[in-house]
């Protein structure tokens, strides 16, 4: 589920609002252009968490927020899972160093 999608799907769209008319949308410049974020998203380095300010909004808009930043309860997909348990040692397994 794209970020978008997932935020619409915990706090529901606010119908013909865009997110660019939150207060939760913070712009910043990063050399030469403009990135955006979404504070209850989540924000990082990363484009990963870039917003567009053009996006329908979500119930959420200009509502108060206190929990964890979105992206961290968003389940992980499929390819990530494996990955990660690729990435987790068994028991008695040996470790190589560099």
């Amino acid at each position: 589920m794209k970020k978008l999608e997932w935020m619409h799907y915990l706090f529901g769209l606010d119908k013909g609002h865009r997110c660019g008319e939150c207060s939760h949308l913070e712009s910043f410049r990063v050399g030469g252009k403009t990135v955006r974020k979404c504070k209850v998203y989540g924000e990082s380095s990363s484009e990963a968490t870039d917003w567009a300010g053009k996006w329908d909004a979500c119930g959420l808009r200009n509502r108060s927020y206190t929990g964890a930043p979105v992206w961290t309860l968003k389940p992980r997909s499929t390819a990530q899972s494996r990955q990660q348990k690729a990435e987790t040692p068994m028991d008695g397994q040996m470790e190589m160093e560099d």
